[in-house]
């Protein structure tokens, strides 16, 4: 306990050590993923005309289509969909757009929409929406509901999870304190997210699919 404590502490006030840990995540899933990725190349003006748009609607569920629930007076819980579009951007474009989708719909939110300083370990989690997603599927491979379920809840956690670093440090709670203040609402996100992300790959990758198609023609 000792030394999650001491990891938890250092990973939310140590920018080198973030950048150390998070260089190493993305050199591992990279690593395990070597000749599993499955070919998702497309024409690059398509990839970033549907970047721009999952960027937009990500911007615009986070800002005006989720609810602020404040925890000690600030506020520190959002129940929204504004990751949906980066997790889609994830399974559809691959782990460098989904980053990108993530990273800039973050950025841009933050400046349009300021709600306090940015926050170094959400700006990564964001990110992170973008890229676990992927390298999971390549886990729980097949079109089930269990199996996005999967992979959508572990990004939810981890991502959850450094976020909640993020606000812990940012607004000097207890970590334990803000996990288990949020971890109902992380239980149900897990679940809508879930839910959401299968019926709307069930449209989307079809369409994909047959874009692919048309491209190596």
């Amino acid at each position: 306990m000792q030394i999650f404590n001491w990891f938890v502490e250092t990973l939310s006030s140590n920018f080198y050590f973030q950048v150390a840990v998070f260089t190493a995540i993305f050199a591992l899933f990279s690593y395990f993923s070597k000749g599993k990725t499955p070919s998702t190349a497309m024409n690059k003006t398509y990839s970033l005309t549907l970047a721009s748009l999952l960027i937009a609607l990500s911007i615009v569920l986070t800002r005006f289509a989720s609810a602020v629930i404040p925890l000690g007076g600030l506020p520190a819980l959002r129940i929204g969909l504004g990751p949906i579009p980066i997790i889609i951007a994830s399974l559809v474009l691959g782990p460098k757009w989904g980053f990108a989708v993530g990273a800039v719909a973050d950025v841009v939110g933050v400046t349009l929409f300021p709600q306090g300083s940015p926050i170094f370990l959400i700006f990564v989690a964001q990110g992170l929406y973008g890229v676990l997603p992927h390298y999971f599927k390549l886990l729980f491979k097949g079109h089930s509901f269990i199996n996005f379920l999967f992979t959508v809840s572990l990004t939810q956690l981890i991502t959850g999870f450094i976020t909640t670093i993020g606000l812990a440090h940012a607004f000097g709670w207890p970590f334990w304190q803000a996990y288990f203040l949020r971890l109902p609402t992380q239980l149900t996100l897990m679940i809508l997210y879930s839910i959401t992300v299968f019926l709307l790959n069930k449209i989307i990758q079809p369409v994909v699919a047959h874009r692919l198609v048309t491209h190596r023609r």
